[in-house]
């Protein structure tokens, strides 16, 4: 039996290891862990937590494994924003992981599968119901000045340790951001192709609001930012934005 402790959290691992025949055995389980206790997480969304509950039980031989593994997450917090609970199960067959798994009462799901190999390769499909991602977004940033909903799907596939990176397709059936002096929805559907964390369009994308309608399409994410831009943008949402900037009005033309 081998215990490990981080914090208040504990992680006992209990198996049965043959090494002529290769037969391996093994049972895991928490205790008292909670998403802030995963450095990398930690690292990406420092103010994201929640109580961590997972099991693994796996037999057979390091090929041809086979057993199930639990995730439940409890009372998930982005800052201020509540998200609820999330539960992932998983079975494994050999050298991959099939996963499926929900949030925030099912309004995000996920499918795919998980590679067991040390960069974690995966491929998953990613669903968003009516989800209010801009409040989550802010809630991340530590306040709560944004709101609004998007439905979308998702196809993508990568690499878990360099999750950043993904690649991959994205459809948005929907989307709206409400801020303070600012609010913006979606013109119609957008599609967009992931390829190393960039996201990328080669239709234009449409969004309008009170004052403001812009059209874009080019590449974003990472360290990259080559858009195409045209329409005009009420200068009010520097007000949002720009935190040194305590008034702001008048219209951009871009």
């Amino acid at each position: 039996e081998l215990e490990i402790r981080k914090g208040d959290a504990i992680a006992t691992a209990r198996g049965r290891w043959h090494p002529t025949r290769g037969d391996l055995r093994l049972d895991v389980r928490t205790r008292g862990a909670r998403l802030s206790h995963i450095d990398a997480l930690r690292t990406a969304f420092p103010r994201l937590d929640g109580a961590l509950e997972a099991r693994i039980d796996v037999e057979g031989s390091i090929q041809s494994l086979t057993g199930t593994a639990s995730l439940v997450a409890s009372s998930i917090y982005a800052g201020p924003r509540a998200l609820g609970d999330a539960r992932f199960d998983g079975a494994v067959a050999g050298m991959s992981m099939t996963v499926r798994g929900q949030l925030s009462s099912g309004a995000i799901g996920v499918g795919g599968t998980i590679g067991i190999a040390r960069d974690l390769p995966y491929s998953a499909a990613l669903t968003l119901a009516n989800v209010d991602i801009p409040s989550i977004m802010a809630g991340l940033e530590g306040h709560a000045r944004w709101k609004g909903r998007t439905s979308a799907t998702a196809t993508l596939n990568g690499s878990l340790v360099d999750w950043r990176h993904s690649g991959g397709e994205i459809h948005v059936a929907e989307a709206s951001l409400e801020m303070p002096s600012l609010e913006l929805e979606l013109d119609a559907p957008a599609d967009f192709r992931m390829r190393r964390g960039v996201a990328s369009t080669s239709r234009p994308v449409e969004l309008t609001g009170s004052r403001t309608r812009l059209r874009f399409h080019g590449d974003l994410g990472g360290d990259r930012l080559a858009l195409d831009a045209s329409g005009r943008v009420d200068l009010s949402i520097l007000e949002t934005v720009a935190p040194g900037v305590e008034r702001a009005g008048g219209t951009l033309l871009v």
